[in-house]
């Protein structure tokens, strides 16, 4: 089944792409070394595309979709593991339709149980033996030494809380071809996609999440065309866990997400 997405809370303006860009800078570090620029990784938009439709739902209704884990390295600086995911339909009411994951939250437990991936010149390279006890190592350095400002001051820090904090964040395969399709350039789409580690306030506290967008971080200007919703805009509101990325709700077949 096909479905889209509800822009009245996925699209955002350039201006609060790079917001929130920077708000991680100012409301993030680590027990040794303050983030100095935004924090963001780029993809190849069709290697990106290729993964996720090569998913394989168990079900009719699904979407298809990916996790982002924050890890940082020995190095203090950030990496992110992506894994694929698909969200099977598991109940409906009416125009309502509800969505499960068919990968644990959990990251610990993605790393034993899914495939997991880092990206490395702009595609995906998966991992196992050593990489993957690395991406699991640095998950926990995450965990260890990130420190959040969570009252969004910039000067109160605390240590990460397995209670609110994020342990990964969930993205959806229509999100991203819709972010590509309407910022097509003379019928051209994006080359890429630039993964942003962000800092947005979640029931009154600062969290990590992340934003797709199809311009370098830092960019005011799009140079998309047309009036689609995400022209010259980019891609928010991907679900954090905790508290929102087990299920997924739509609506009258539109993503309708926290």
């Amino acid at each position: 089944m096909a479905f889209t997405l509800d822009p009245s809370n996925q699209a955002i303006s350039l201006a609060d792409f790079n917001t929130l860009g920077s708000d991680f800078v100012r409301c993030f570090k680590t027990t040794n070394t303050s983030f100095k620029n935004y924090v963001y990784e780029r993809i190849g938009r069709q290697n990106l595309i290729d993964l996720l439709d090569d998913l394989t739902p168990q079900g009719t209704e699904f979407i298809k979709g990916i996790r982002i884990i924050p890890t940082l390295r020995s190095s203090s600086t950030m990496r992110f593991v992506y894994v694929p995911t698909v969200l099977e339909e598991i109940d409906a009411f009416g125009s309502y339709r509800i969505f499960e994951a068919d990968t644990p939250s959990d990251p610990f437990s993605l790393f034993q149980s899914a495939d997991c991936y880092w990206v490395q010149n702009d595609d995906f390279v998966l991992l196992s033996g050593n990489d993957l006890s690395t991406a699991e190592d640095d998950y926990q350095r995450y965990r260890d030494e990130i420190l959040i400002s969570h009252d969004g001051s910039g000067t109160n820090f605390d240590t990460f809380d397995s209670a609110i904090d994020t342990t990964s964040a969930l993205s959806n395969l229509p999100g991203f071809i819709a972010l590509a399709e309407d910022n097509k350039n003379n019928n051209q789409a994006p080359d890429y996609y630039y993964i942003l580690s962000s800092a947005e306030e979640r029931d009154g506290n600062i969290v990590q999440t992340f934003a797709a967008g199809v311009y370098v971080p830092g960019t005011t200007q799009g140079n998309g065309q047309g009036t689609a919703a995400f022209k010259n805009k980019a891609l928010n509101k991907l679900l954090n866990c905790p508290n929102d990325c087990k299920k997924v709700v739509a609506v009258k077949n539109r993503l309708a997400l926290p």
